[in-house]
């Protein structure tokens, strides 16, 4: 049986465009899919025509949880902007019950123009919140 964690050693939280459905997943198409997760602890989560997560807390960050190598976190660090738009942190993140490190990126210049209440980015999708 394979070893996942040698070849793909890295953790990663993703709350926006790269989750399951969005225009930026294709860059975690060779990603292992972990499943649904969200942040232990609770953040700012906020919009304008992308998702920014601010270290203010505040509510609880859904997303999805993967298992990456090297060239997909490379790819990650040149979408994210890292590290001038996006520092990555590493933070504790909930998947079945359990706790895990993973990393996440957070937005380095003030916040988004609206909020997401909910910590879901899929609730902008389905216009739960105004949308510029």
């Amino acid at each position: 049986m394979k070893d996942l964690t040698a070849e793909k050693p890295h953790l990663v939280f993703v709350y926006g465009t790269l989750m399951q459905g969005y225009h930026n997943h294709m860059l975690l198409e060779d990603a292992i899919f972990l499943g649904q997760a969200q942040t232990a602890e609770k953040y700012r989560l906020t919009y304008t025509s992308f998702p920014m997560m601010t270290e203010v807390s505040e509510v609880k960050v859904k997303g999805e949880l993967y298992r990456i190598d090297e060239r997909e976190f490379d790819n990650l660090d040149i979408l994210e902007g890292y590290p001038q738009l996006y520092y990555r942190k590493e933070i504790p993140i909930l998947h079945r019950e359990k706790t895990y490190s993973a990393w996440t990126y957070f937005y380095t210049r003030g916040e988004g123009r609206y909020e997401i209440p909910s910590g879901n980015y899929h609730d902008v999708r389905l216009n739960k919140f105004y949308s510029p």
